[in-house]
């Protein structure tokens, strides 16, 4: 039976096994994944993962898993009310056994394709905290009926466990949302267009990460995280007079220099809000410091403030450089009208290589070429 893991206190044996929270959710799973093979001889644990509900949209969303291969689900989404039996765990807080996944008769997408991959048994838990839905754990195995008797009892508090730890990374991810959206509200109050660059920004930064994933291993937390976080990335702007920042004409070296230390008090206004809100170090904060910190950096060292060249520059920079970039050109401000795509295509690629990072700006180009993307 599931349980409200608000209430939830876990032996500090378990805690041990799930390591250090500044690691990304992925890393944290694969070394409970690995503990639980070479402690407890589960060698048939072969894949956990945490799917993240979204209650606005009724939404079931990959986010985090540990397996001894590639995910068979990435960037993938489904409605909660298509599926029955998770509609059940939700509301009845049961457990889910399947203990051949080739015995389903009608298999939803997700379903199919876990059971495609070799996966034939699975165990899914509600993550419930406070009473709510955040998402599901699933614990699966190539063997079948491998969750019973006594190792399923020995499994089923570690599937709490993943759900804990799913559960206070859903609700500090969500904090950091609904701090994006006063920011976003606030900006608008201000200025209507900041607020908007705020909110293409999200959209366009996860578009390139999606297109990166597969090359570079970027899990679906981490794009989902970099969607969500990066409307923050000029977060210091908020302090930035607006005689200088609303400035219709071009800016002087001094207030250019005023502008460019958003980015410091950027960190600063970060540093009060992780005290603040009592969230803490964790890897959540430490993508959203380098989107804040890193995104005006340039491969040959010219950006500001670091002067960091090439590697030096985290993925999270890189990425949202690159689309603040492309916004801002295509966009219209006080001081200049907006540049066609093509024309902010062209700048893209004339940089890339040199000041931007190539593989990023090739995978915004393949997302504005698309003539199945929305985004233009």
């Amino acid at each position: 039976m599931a349980m409200d893991l608000s209430v939830w206190h876990p032996p500090d044996a378990l805690g041990l096994a799930i390591g250090d929270k500044d690691e990304s959710l992925n890393f944290r799973l694969e070394r409970l994944r690995n503990r639980l093979i070479s402690d407890y001889g589960a060698t048939g644990l072969h894949r956990i993962a945490i799917a993240v509900y979204e209650p606005k949209s009724d939404e079931l969303l990959t986010f985090a898993y540990a397996s001894d291969t590639p995910s068979p689900l990435t960037q993938y989404s489904a409605q909660l009310s298509d599926s029955q039996s998770l509609m059940n765990l939700s509301r009845d807080w049961g457990t889910r056994i399947i203990h051949d996944l080739k015995d389903i008769p009608k298999q939803r997408r997700h379903s199919a394709v876990v059971s495609d991959s070799g996966f034939r048994s699975s165990l899914t838990i509600p993550i419930i905290y406070n009473g709510k839905l955040y998402g599901f754990v699933f614990f699966n195995s190539r063997e079948p009926e491998f969750f019973q008797g006594a190792r399923l009892e020995a499994l089923l508090p570690y599937a709490r466990l993943v759900g804990l730890i799913g559960a206070n990374a859903i609700r500090e991810a969500r904090i950091i949302r609904g701090t994006v959206g006063s920011t976003i509200a606030l900006s608008k109050a201000r200025d209507i267009e900041t607020s908007a660059h705020m909110q293409r920004i999200g959209v366009l930064s996860g578009a390139i990460a999606g297109r990166l994933a597969a090359k570079f291993d970027l899990s679906d937390e981490y794009i989902t995280m970099l969607e969500q976080f990066s409307p923050l990335h000029d977060l210091g702007k908020l302090s930035i007079p607006d005689n200088i920042l609303l400035k219709p004409g071009r800016l002087t070296e001094e207030e250019f220099d005023h502008i460019k230390q958003h980015v410091q008090k950027g960190i600063d206004l970060l540093e009060v809000m992780v005290s603040e809100l009592d969230i803490g170090s964790n890897s959540q904060m430490g993508m959203l410091r380098d989107i804040i910190a890193y995104h005006h950096e340039k491969l040959d060292g010219s950006g500001y403030p670091y002067g960091l060249k090439d590697d030096q520059i985290p993925w999270a920079g890189r990425i949202v450089g690159v689309a603040d970039i492309y916004d801002a050109l295509t966009s219209e401000r006080p001081y200049k009208s907006a540049w066609s795509k093509g024309e902010a295509i062209d700048l893209l690629r004339r940089e890339s290589g040199t000041k931007l990072c190539p593989y990023c700006v090739d995978a915004l180009i393949e997302v504005l070429e698309d003539p199945e993307s929305n985004i233009s």
